[in-house]
């Protein structure tokens, strides 16, 4: 969050067991985490077909700069795995920090071919901060115009209306579609780590309920029973460091407890030193993945 200069650095120990790899990554100013960070959201969705014809979907975040590109890229993928007529899809979301819960339900949208309804409660609770507080002017104005014009008496209008400190949860309940009503019912596995966190563990958590396919990579950041979401930045007025404070808390409905444990993958299989010194990717020898060449990312 400051300014460095090129010659500071951090130094990164790897342990595993006996052996350890120490490394050091130089500091980014500000201007240049900027601009990873915008290399990085215009890649948030990638994909490849290996030599035997899997089909491997990489999501990097579920808030790409425009939802429309994300809906494009998804849409693409699964349209060439239909033409493709592949019998196997890998999606893939290490390092995934979440975003939009719309967009990860896009997602669901293409696997749920048994057409369930998916239900998630939402908890507000009434400050500046929650999500209806930071609406723009125009789209407050807007909102409450429409609301009072025809009569809309619904829970978020209610909760909008409510006083400070006011707790309210708000169930949204559909079946998730898209707009070329296609899905996909061949064999799926996912793929998660302990940067997969927010809307990426809402989507685990539908996965695993759904009875979807295999999880495997390690433990994401976050339990079937939901996660946070909707973040805010705030600087600590003594030292001016910044902590982020989620304002809602998504409940998937078919998780009838609260539970604490993170979503475990069916098969654990994480990174050795061997596998960072080699550039090694474990698990795609575990899924026996042989990138064809003739089929570069897209």
């Amino acid at each position: 969050m400051s300014n460095f200069t090129m010659s500071d650095f951090v130094r990164i120990k790897y342990v595993s067991g006996e052996d350890t790899l120490t490394t050091s990554i130089k500091a980014a100013n500000k201007m240049n985490l900027f601009l990873y960070k915008g290399a990085i959201m215009d890649k948030s969705v990638s994909y490849f077909f290996d030599a035997e014809n899997k089909g491997i979907l990489k999501i990097t975040s579920f808030q790409p700069k425009t939802i429309g590109f994300f809906k494009k890229e998804v849409a693409n993928f699964f349209k060439e795995v239909s033409n493709r007529n592949c019998s196997e899809i890998v999606i893939d979301l290490r390092d995934n920090q979440g975003g939009y819960v719309k967009a990860q339900e896009y997602l669901i949208s293409y696997l749920n071919h048994k057409n369930k309804q998916y239900t998630v409660q939402h908890v507000y609770k009434r400050s500046n901060f929650d999500p209806f507080a930071k609406m723009s002017y125009f789209k407050r104005k807007r909102f409450m115009h429409r609301a009072k014009r025809y009569g809309i008496t619904s829970q978020e209008y209610d909760f909008m209306k409510s006083e400070l400190g006011t707790v309210s949860k708000i169930s949204y309940s559909d079946v998730p579609e898209n707009e070329f009503d296609q899905t996909y019912n061949g064999k799926c596995t996912l793929v998660t780590n302990g940067l997969s966190m927010s809307a990426s563990v809402l989507f685990a958590s539908w996965f695993r309920n759904a009875n979807r396919g295999e999880i495997i990579g390690t433990p994401c950041l976050g339990p079937m029973s939901g996660t946070f979401g909707t973040s805010v930045s705030l600087n600590l007025p003594s030292t001016g460091l910044p902590v982020l404070i989620s304002t809602v808390k998504f409940n998937p409905q078919y998780a009838k407890e609260t539970q604490l444990d993170p979503i475990f993958p069916d098969k654990l299989i994480g990174y050795s030193i061997k596998d960072i010194l080699l550039k090694n990717d474990p698990v795609w020898n575990y899924l026996n993945i042989k990138k064809d060449e003739n089929h570069s990312l897209k």
